[in-house]
C-alpha cells in the first residue's frame, strides 16, 4: 500500500466516524448522555408496535380486521388499536392487521369486537424491549361468526 492508498483510507475512516458521531445526535436512542445506551448500537427513529394482530374470519380466512374495535391495556393504560379501516384505502393488503401498545413494553391484554362475530381476547402479552425498540408480539385472532 504507499502512502496515498494509505492517506486515502484514514481519510475515509475519519470521516465515517464523524458522520456517526455526526449521526448518533439525529437517531432516536443514541446519546452522549450518562442514562443513554452503551451498547454503541445505533437505533432507529421508527415508532414500532408492541403487539401486531391479523384479524382474519375463522371460516374464510378473508381479513377482518376493518369494523373491528381493539382495546389494548395495561395496568391503568388502555388505548384503542389503531383503525385498519384507515390504512386499507392505501394499502389493502394491511387490512387484516391492528398494531398497538406502540414503544410501550409491559404486559398486557387484548379485546377485540366486531358485529356479527363472538368476541376475541387475550392476556398476560409481555412486550419486552431492547436499548432502542420494544419487541413486536404478532397474534393470530380468527373471528368466529356468531350465531
Amino acid at each position: 500500500m504507499d502512502r496515498f492508498s494509505r492517506i486515502r483510507s484514514g481519510t475515509v475512516i475519519v470521516v465515517c466516524a464523524v458522520m456517526a458521531v455526526a449521526c448518533c445526535g439525529v437517531l432516536h436512542g443514541c446519546s452522549t448522555d450518562a442514562t443513554a445506551p452503551t451498547s454503541g448500537r445505533l437505533c432507529t427513529a421508527q415508532f414500532v408496535p408492541g403487539i401486531s394482530i391479523r384479524v382474519v374470519d375463522a371460516e374464510t380466512g378473508l381479513p377482518a380486521a376493518c369494523g373491528t374495535i381493539a382495546v389494548v391495556t395495561a395496568g391503568t393504560y388502555s388505548a384503542a388499536m389503531d383503525d385498519a379501516c384507515e390504512l386499507s384505502r392505501s394499502w389493502p393488503q394491511e387490512s387484516a392487521w391492528l398494531w398497538g401498545a406502540w414503544e410501550r413494553p409491559g404486559v398486557y391484554a387484548v379485546s377485540l369486537e366486531r358485529p356479527g362475530y363472538r368476541p376475541w381476547s387475550r392476556a398476560g402479552l409481555v412486550v419486552t424491549a431492547d436499548e432502542c425498540h420494544v419487541q413486536t408480539i404478532e397474534l393470530e385472532a380468527r373471528l368466529e361468526r356468531a350465531e
